[in-house]
């Protein structure tokens, strides 16, 4: 499914997808530092298994990284749950903190992730932890693309 609908947004399917399967060990940290350790490209993508992209968002990047090393879409939760929502709300005031979650699908250059050393391997919140550290030490760029 995932291949289909990057393949739909590759103009004239240009670009092909080397898409590769691994196996990792337990931990969200450990496994997205063996995905990108496998990544060929110059820009990675991490992505949560429940975020789905917006249509243009390939080029989005391409045109972000132009201008900055790191980034994030905004994130909008679709759920009639009170918590969700307020989980939603809390996720755009990254606005302010500069610090990005997982579910806003981070997009980074591959030699500023080698740099820092990846995501910490930690249980919980490896996403907020790669984010204080990248913060102040690099341009990021915020698109208002909701993911």
């Amino acid at each position: 499914m995932i291949r289909s609908f990057i393949n739909e947004l590759m103009p004239d399917n240009d670009r092909k997808i080397d898409w590769q399967m691994t196996e990792s060990k337990a931990g969200r940290a450990l496994q997205m530092n063996t995905g990108a350790a496998l990544a060929t490209g110059e820009v990675l993508l991490f992505l949560h298994a429940d975020t789905q992209l917006p249509m243009d968002a390939i080029e989005s990047v391409s045109e972000a990284m132009k201008r900055a090393e790191w980034g994030r879409f905004n994130v909008q939760i679709a759920s009639r749950q009170l918590i969700l929502r307020l989980v939603s709300q809390m996720i755009i005031s990254s606005r302010l903190s500069g610090i990005a979650t997982g579910d806003q699908a981070i997009f980074i250059s591959q030699s500023l992730f080698e740099q820092i050393g990846g995501y910490p391997n930690q249980a919980l919140m490896e996403d907020v932890e790669l984010c204080k550290q990248l913060k102040g030490k690099q341009l990021k760029i915020l698109l208002n693309l909701l993911v």
